[in-house]
C-alpha cells in the first residue's frame, strides 16, 4: 500500500454540518483537502477519490474528519480510537485499529454516571 492510497487525518473530531435536501456533495476522503470535510480536489495525484452523497432530508450533520470511519461520510466515533495519532498523521482503517488495539466495544448509554450525560462506546481491553 503506498502513501498516496492512505487517507491522512484531517482532524480528531467531526465537524457539525448543515445538510440541504436534494443537493450532492463530495465528502474529501484523502483528509487533504483545506476545505474540509469537503473535496478541494487535494486528491489528484493519490490513487483516493471523494465520496459522492446526496442528502436525504435537510438537517445537520457531524461529518468525519478523522477519516476512519465506518460510516462515511458520517462520524461514527472512530476518532476516539486514535489515541497518540495527530492530524496529518496516515488514518487507520477503522477494522484495522480495532484489531491492532484488540479490543472490543459496547454501547453504554450511562458509562459516567457522574456526569449524567450519556458518552456512548466503551471500550474493554
Amino acid at each position: 500500500m503506498s502513501d498516496q492510497s492512505v487517507p491522512l487525518i484531517a482532524a480528531k473530531h467531526p465537524i457539525k454540518t448543515q445538510l440541504e435536501a436534494g443537493k450532492t456533495y463530495f465528502w474529501c476522503r484523502c483528509g487533504r483537502s483545506a476545505a474540509q470535510p469537503f473535496c478541494d480536489g487535494s486528491h489528484r495525484g493519490t490513487d483516493i477519490k471523494p465520496l459522492k452523497f446526496t442528502a436525504q432530508t435537510t438537517q445537520s450533520a457531524a461529518l468525519c474528519q478523522c477519516k476512519s470511519s465506518g460510516n462515511a461520510p458520517f462520524c461514527d466515533g472512530s476518532h476516539r480510537i486514535l489515541g497518540d495519532l495527530k492530524m496529518g498523521d496516515f488514518a487507520p482503517l477503522r477494522a484495522m485499529a480495532l484489531r491492532s488495539l484488540a479490543i472490543t466495544a459496547k454501547w453504554d448509554r450511562w458509562a459516567c454516571p457522574a456526569l449524567r450525560f450519556p458518552v456512548g462506546m466503551i471500550f474493554k481491553y
